[in-house]
């Protein structure tokens, strides 16, 4: 009898058994049979045949050894037997290592509703491996059947900002990260950690809108006769930049204005590609839906008329400052324009298409066209150009 070579194989191998070199010098074999005595239990494909397989089982991070027994019959009836091992590893990891959350710290309380959520460095058992991207995911439930935040970042790989409107106060989450490498291996996602927000007073009569900034019983923005304050599809502002009321007006396929909220553009850290002057600031929007996925549209309303060189900008933490004038829409007058968002899409700063929009965004003022500029080495570019306030003709 010669069962062959011991053998190593990776689990999910197909493992092929001979005992064709065994040998009989008169009459020949006349009979082969295979059984395992060690190891998982695995099913060979024919315990009869000189050469049957079967797959190798899972096995755990030490690996397993199967051990099998062959015996063979000449025609005259005598027998001998063989044994071999065949060792089982477990598959190479080539994925990320799990990452690691740092803050805020599991279980904490009284977090800022912008809070910076921070992991871990990346590390790969793969020599060469480089950080690509991280998927960031917030949910309301341990189990993260939905998400009030998901976005995938090829640059905020170990820190990110919540953008402003996505969490609500004094409510307990729950957030986990997934690293990816160069070659699109993913870790397993980080354990969760939980964290409660803090609960303010800046809005104690419960309506969307800070304490301070909400606007008097006077206030007519859209100048339909009616107070903005008594129009229950509208809610207002008064801007914290540019001493104006900014207005919103629900539309198509949203259900609600949830919060509205003015912001000084220039308390947002990321100043990359961040417009030199915003005249009214940032508003942040919190808009509630008809059915997730939904592009909708609000219509909002500017006590000040903007000058033809203003356009609009849209901000998030993961695709920063851009140039929004692809779904604004101004008025003749430049009073009013139409926005358009798509839930879990353009326009949604948590990048999930969850029933809820957020969009922190503004007037911007830039060139009134498009100019060429030549640099120094004869080269040329098309951009656009962020100008201070005091350099535009506001008439």
């Amino acid at each position: 009898a010669d069962a062959g070579e011991n053998q190593t194989v990776a689990e999910g191998d197909t493992v092929t058994l001979d005992g064709s070199d065994s040998s009989d010098p008169d009459d020949g074999i006349a009979a082969y049979q295979w059984t395992q005595t060690s190891g998982p239990s695995v099913t060979l494909s024919d315990a009869t045949a000189a050469q049957p397989s079967f797959t190798a089982p899972d096995v755990g991070a030490s690996g397993e050894a199967l051990t099998f027994e062959l015996t063979v019959t000449d025609q005259g009836g005598l027998q001998d037997t063989d044994s071999l091992t065949i060792n089982v590893e477990p598959p190479l990891n080539n994925s990320p290592d799990q990452p690691v959350l740092l803050s805020p710290p599991d279980g904490e309380t009284g977090v800022s509703l912008t809070t910076l959520l921070r992991t871990g460095d990346f590390s790969d058992p793969e020599s060469g491996d480089t950080h690509a991207k991280t998927e960031w995911q917030i949910s309301t439930g341990f189990d993260f059947l939905s998400f009030v935040l998901d976005v995938t970042s090829t640059s905020h790989l170990t820190s990110l900002v919540v953008p402003e409107s996505v969490l609500d106060e004094g409510t307990t989450y729950y957030w986990r990260v997934m690293f990816c490498d160069n070659n699109n291996e993913k870790s397993e996602w980080s354990d969760p950690y939980s964290f409660t927000t803090l609960t303010t007073s800046d809005d104690t009569d419960s309506n969307g809108i800070p304490d301070d900034q909400e606007v008097d019983k006077t206030a007519d923005v859209d100048d339909n006769g009616t107070p903005d304050m008594d129009q229950a599809d509208m809610k207002c502002v008064n801007t914290v930049v540019g001493e104006a009321q900014i207005g919103v007006k629900i539309s198509t396929c949203v259900t609600s204005t949830e919060s509205m909220k003015s912001i000084d553009a220039n308390t947002i850290s990321d100043t990359e590609n961040r417009p030199d002057e915003m005249p009214l600031g940032v508003i942040s929007l919190k808009l509630k839906v008809d059915r997730a996925g939904d592009t909708a549209e609000v219509t909002v309303y500017l006590s000040k008329s903007l000058p033809g060189n203003v356009k609009w900008y849209n901000y998030s933490t993961i695709d920063g400052w851009h140039d929004y004038s692809d779904h604004a829409i101004f008025s003749v007058d430049r009073k009013l324009l139409t926005l358009e968002f798509k839930d879990g899409g353009f326009g949604d700063a948590d990048g999930v298409a969850n029933g809820w929009i957020v969009d922190p965004c503004g007037p911007a003022y830039a060139s009134s066209s498009s100019d060429q500029q030549t640099d120094s080495d004869g080269g040329g570019g098309c951009f656009i150009s962020i100008l201070s306030y005091g350099s535009h003709d506001r008439k």
